[in-house]
């Protein structure tokens, strides 16, 4: 009878685990539309007051900023699912490299700045006068701090402020560490979330306004580990806002060469090519092309694109993976038979696991962006490449 009745209970455990998962998937697919429709919003409603203004340069001017801010959002929202699918399955590998501590905040605050402007929020910042360097991936980093301050900007009420704090905790020569601090003027973490504030899909308060998928946390946790150190949630109490800080080891390297910076006023001056079978997405790359200098055709198909880079005779390709009936593996095989090495074959694509990017390589890509690609990014891209 023993054995029947641990059965029974390792059963009934085992329905209320699913029911538990069960109810948690559903919130969050919900949340998720709910996150995906409030960034649409103002977008769809920004271009229909562009339009009846008459696509005049002030209207533009008036919602540009709203839907930039938006569209990030979203971009946010869906960088996020990927990366905690790729750490789940293992397929983060970090780049580290020696940076400053300093610099990298800098950027993890540009990329909040928009949305601490719209609030109000008064961001205090105090940082060390010295160089802090950390060995960790700069990309993953700036991603961990910006996380920190998107969630305290995102609870904090207009009007609050934030504050971003680091300092060396252990000047010890075996152990150097460094603490750095986000902390916010928010309603605070409750006592019944605070031990599950890293779990995935946990969600804060959703009286907030902003409660969000339960990702950026979970995704700070996992990297801060990934990188050898620790990040804890502290709360002051109801009203009193959250602390989060970050515990990492600081490198013990002092290379700090940087790569030139890109002349900024140079222009692409190139012949480019733009294959993707999505016209709205082929015909605004364009736009963006020509803005930068570059002389553009633009083909919907991979076998028309084949004709255009050689008639063309095309510095530049960039070529959409996805395409029917000829894919952009298969058109990039083909050009590179047509015209060899001369050419630069860039993949901006939709497709952006870490598997997506080594078979373009494969193929014989170039280089590889993943939709939709940030302006400046493919700006330096073309710049580095072709100077």
């Amino acid at each position: 009878m023993t054995d029947r009745t641990r059965a029974e209970v390792a059963l009934r455990q085992g329905e209320a685990e699913l029911r538990e998962a069960g109810k948690r998937k559903d919130e969050f697919l919900a949340m998720l539309a709910h996150e995906l429709r409030n960034a649409l919003a103002p977008i769809r409603t920004g271009l229909e007051l562009i339009r009846l203004a008459g696509d005049t340069p002030g209207a533009v001017e008036r919602v540009r900023s709203t839907m930039e801010r938006q569209v990030g959002h979203m971009v946010r929202l869906i960088d996020d699912l990927l990366d905690v699918s790729r750490i789940t399955a293992g397929k983060i590998a970090l780049q580290r490299v020696p940076s400053v501590l300093n610099d990298l905040v800098t950027s993890a605050i540009d990329a909040n700045r928009a949305a601490l402007t719209a609030k109000r929020i008064e961001l205090r910042i105090d940082l060390p006068q010295t160089p802090v360097v950390l060995d960790v991936d700069p990309t993953r980093f700036v991603q961990v701090v910006s996380n920190l301050l998107h969630n305290a900007t995102k609870f904090t009420p207009a009007g609050g402020s934030v504050r971003l704090s680091a300092q060396v905790v252990d000047a010890a020569p075996a152990a150097p560490r460094v603490s750095i601090r986000v902390s916010d003027s928010g309603a605070g973490i409750s006592p019944e979330l605070l031990p599950r504030v890293f779990d995935l899909f946990t969600q804060g308060d959703r009286t907030s306004g902003e409660p969000g998928l339960g990702i950026g946390l979970a995704l700070v946790h996992r990297l801060v580990r990934m990188h050898g150190g620790d990040v804890v949630a502290r709360r002051e109490g109801p009203g009193l806002g959250s602390e989060f800080e970050i515990i990492l080891p600081l490198s013990t390297s002092a290379d700090l060469s940087q790569p030139p910076p890109v002349d900024t006023a140079e222009r692409l001056n190139r012949r480019v090519v733009i294959i993707d079978d999505n016209e709205d997405a082929a015909n605004t790359m364009a736009m963006l092309v020509e803005s930068l200098g570059g002389t553009v055709r633009v083909a919907y198909d991979g076998e028309e694109g084949i004709r255009e880079v050689v008639a063309h005779r095309a510095d530049v390709v960039l070529l959409d993976i996805g395409m029917q009936p000829l894919d952009g593996y298969e058109t990039c095989r083909r050009l590179r038979q047509a015209v060899g090495a001369d050419v630069m074959i860039v993949a901006l694509t939709g497709w952006g696991q870490i598997q997506d990017k080594q078979k373009a390589a494969a193929t014989g890509f170039d280089a590889h962006l993943t939709k939709p690609a940030d302006p400046a990014k493919l700006r330096k891209l073309l710049i580095n490449r072709l100077s």
